[in-house]
């Protein structure tokens, strides 16, 4: 996912006041349109997902990109669910998105399958054919205190403000999160990983890419874990809070610039970083 894409957004991310939004950013909105690969053709999807308690939501897709705002998700998520259906109390997800395909037969073809099992609620975008040959743009309210699970094949991750456990997997594609406020597990194969005011443990892993975190003044006395094969690692702590690194590097330098001197701080983080090429730096 280049970076033009990533900016999209986070500028839909601008746009969204008071609700989590997710948007999968790959296509155009025009009915038709010309491309080099020939026309696509689009249509609208509007879907409103009852929850029925569910604890954990997990979605997933391939070949698509997910920006989430969890700012006061519960409270638009109600009102989004109450213009479809007045007796859910916010427990529900609303998705709204446009998806495009080189033919109508196959963007006919594309569907937002919802299984319920116990106490999860699985989201998948895709085609009954099992074709991976579209895109689109979701927009998704969902309650933020929910456990989520983000799997996409081809696609950066961008989440805000998320409150409840967060775990990310993508093959191909950038993950940056801020602020969130339970661990978080991200793993890429392909892309970096950005993480800002963290407010609990992080589990930063990709094969190609840099990560980068910071660690949030009001969040002190857990642990970081983050591993790369080719790219820098650099942990950002707040100012007068010292930490601890156990680092190794095969092609590269290991500093901490936040150990304490001769101990008279106690470390309140522990920073586990490990890569193959690429500096480790703790800040």
């Amino acid at each position: 996912m280049n970076q033009r894409r990533l900016g999209f957004l986070f500028g839909a991310l601008a746009l969204a006041t008071g609700f989590a939004t997710v948007s999968v950013a790959m296509g155009s909105m025009a009915t038709a349109r010309s491309s080099m690969g020939g026309s696509r053709f689009t249509r609208t999807i509007d879907r409103t997902i009852v929850l029925h308690g569910a604890r954990n939501i997990e979605l997933r897709s391939k070949n698509v990109a997910f920006a989430i705002d969890a700012t006061d998700a519960r409270h638009q998520a109600r009102v989004a669910a109450r213009q479809a259906m007045p007796n859910v109390d916010g427990d529900a997800i609303a998705l709204h998105g446009t998806v495009s395909a080189p033919t109508q037969a196959l963007v006919d073809d594309i569907v937002v399958d919802v299984v319920l099992d116990r106490d999860t609620a699985r989201v998948t975008i895709a085609t009954r054919g099992g074709q991976d040959r579209f895109d689109g743009d979701f927009a998704v309210a969902l309650p933020a205190q929910r456990s989520l699970l983000v799997t996409t094949s081809n696609g950066s991750v961008a989440v805000a403000d998320h409150r409840g456990s967060l775990r990310i997997v993508t093959t191909n594609g950038g993950v940056h999160v801020v602020r969130p406020h339970a661990p978080v597990d991200v793993s890429s194969t392909n892309g970096g990983i950005d993480v800002r005011e963290a407010r609990s443990s992080l589990g930063l892993s990709t094969t190609n890419g840099a990560i980068t975190a910071t660690v949030d003044p009001s969040w002190i006395g857990s642990t970081i874990t983050a591993t790369t094969t080719n790219g820098e690692i650099e942990i950002g702590v707040p100012h007068g809070v010292s930490a601890s690194l156990h680092g190794r590097t095969t092609n590269g330098s290991v500093r901490n610039d936040a150990r304490a001197p001769d101990g008279t701080t106690p470390t309140r983080i522990a920073i586990t970083a490990v890569s193959t090429n690429g500096d480790i730096v703790v800040r």
